[in-house]
């Protein structure tokens, strides 16, 4: 069985991974845990460059066994990420393809940094952030808010061609568009429940970097003995 750990912003996405995304890949012989990004047992606190890379360069010496990932949003990204070189962000591009973009330049600069091999490290962009991926079914959010929303969590929904795609401006960006609905959304609480009803499968068929990022988990093994 293959070892990944996945570096996560904090512990709604923490919750999601152990609860939502860890059975179905130890199903596929990938064992997976999730640890908040920054020194162990504080709060993950804000992402940066220098974060990610420490904590990245740390696990992968700790462990040489064993594989790294990260679960970060793009909404709320500092820009350092975006200098990184061969990032070319473009509106006229998928959400899948500049997410790409990102992963791809971070992974190249681990790779000059610290001779990561490209199989041991697979970086994860969520787009635009954890509450878009609750998108994929408004019955679920729903059920797991107040029920009469339904018929608004699904017109935000049909606006876009995928959860994914819900934008990320400072007043329109999944999460605000939620608590404004549902002032009393937990992130922490409400977040994970309303994952683990949606369930892999919707996500997966509706999501296509969240599945893309999961079918590479699946197949980060061979990868890395490449």
């Amino acid at each position: 069985m293959t070892r990944v750990c996945i570096i996560v912003e904090g512990q709604t996405e923490q919750i999601f991974i152990h609860d939502v995304l860890a059975p179905a890949l130890a199903e596929s012989g990938v064992y997976v845990t999730a640890r908040e990004l920054g020194i162990p047992g504080h709060k993950g606190g804000r992402v940066s460059l220098a974060r990610v890379e420490k904590d990245v360069a740390n696990l992968l010496k700790q462990d040489r066994g064993a594989c790294c990932s990260m679960m970060v949003d793009f909404y709320g990204l500092p820009s350092e990420f975006f200098e990184l070189p061969g990032v070319v962000l473009s509106s006229a591009r998928s959400v899948h393809e500049n997410a790409l973009a990102v992963e791809h330049a971070l992974g190249g600069y681990m790779q000059s940094r610290h001779d990561v091999r490209p199989g041991r490290f697979l970086p994860y962009i969520q787009m635009h952030e954890f509450e878009g991926l609750l998108f994929a079914s408004p019955a679920a959010m729903a059920k797991h808010t107040d029920p009469t929303l339904e018929r608004d969590f699904h017109n935000i929904a049909s606006e876009f061609d995928s959860p994914e795609d819900i934008d990320q401006g400072s007043e329109t960006h999944p999460s605000r568009r939620i608590q404004r609905l549902f002032p009393k959304y937990q992130k922490n609480l409400d977040g994970p429940r309303i994952a683990r009803e949606v369930g892999l499968e919707l996500l997966l068929q509706k999501c296509e970097h969240f599945r893309y990022w999961v079918a590479s988990l699946k197949t980060i093994a061979e990868r890395a003995d490449a």
